[in-house]
């Protein structure tokens, strides 16, 4: 995918990041290979998705965490990626414009398989640590 580089505007800079999802934790690399992790996010700790509008407009999907704004362009699965993290959010985050990706039975299965998983800081510089099930997407 694309993501915006260091909270600047999505149509001014953005670079290409492929996404891991394991469970309610994201990080995202420099490489398809996965090397090089540049940053990590819970999506718990999302407080709001949102669609791109102005300078962000051509990116799918915003979102807000503590300290934290993301602007992502989904260059593969792109519907797929959306109803996932709008699930594994809480509906409450997910704006109205989006919660028909918002899936009840999949926030079920996300809270359920991954209740006790230990959250992850949204600081690039702490450790990521990696398990057996996971998605990725460039």
């Amino acid at each position: 995918c694309l993501k915006t580089h260091r909270g600047s505007k999505f149509n001014k800079r953005s670079e290409r990041r492929y996404f891991k999802l394991e469970g309610f934790n994201v990080a995202y690399f420099k490489k398809d290979t996965l090397a090089d992790r540049t940053g990590k996010f819970d999506l718990r700790k999302v407080t709001e998705i949102s669609a791109c509008a102005g300078e962000d407009s051509d990116a799918d999907l915003v979102l807000v965490l503590p300290g934290k704004r993301i602007c992502v362009k989904f260059e593969a699965d792109a519907e797929a990626w959306k109803t996932l993290m709008c699930s594994a959010a809480a509906q409450s985050a997910v704006a109205a414009d989006l919660q028909a990706y918002h899936s009840e039975e999949l926030h079920a299965a996300f809270s359920g398989t991954y209740a006790a998983q230990k959250g992850v800081s949204s600081a690039s510089v702490l450790k990521y640590t990696s398990g057996a099930s996971f998605l990725t997407s460039p």
